[in-house]
């Protein structure tokens, strides 16, 4: 295995998969998921605590990159009022 594969599968395992928010400054922000979560986890934790710091954050962004492309962070601001 090429050093560089073993650096993706370590960061992987260590940091686990992340989101990543563009906010309407031009900022962008990071959730990080934990070891072993995906997207339909966040959309889960969003759903227990509407009012967390995650859910606060993607409902006041405008995009946001997510693993495998999905779209979960769309249905969360969509379900949750927010603007965009």
């Amino acid at each position: 295995m090429s050093i560089q594969k073993r650096i993706v599968e370590l960061e992987r395992k260590f940091h686990g998969n992340t989101i990543t928010l563009m906010m309407d400054d031009g900022t962008e922000q990071t959730i990080r998921l934990g070891r072993g979560q995906d997207a339909a986890d966040l959309f889960v934790r969003t759903l227990n605590d509407p009012n967390s710091t995650e859910a606060n954050a993607i409902r006041e962004s405008i995009s946001a990159v997510e693993p495998g492309g999905s779209r979960i962070c769309e249905l969360i601001r969509a379900l949750s009022g927010g603007e965009n």
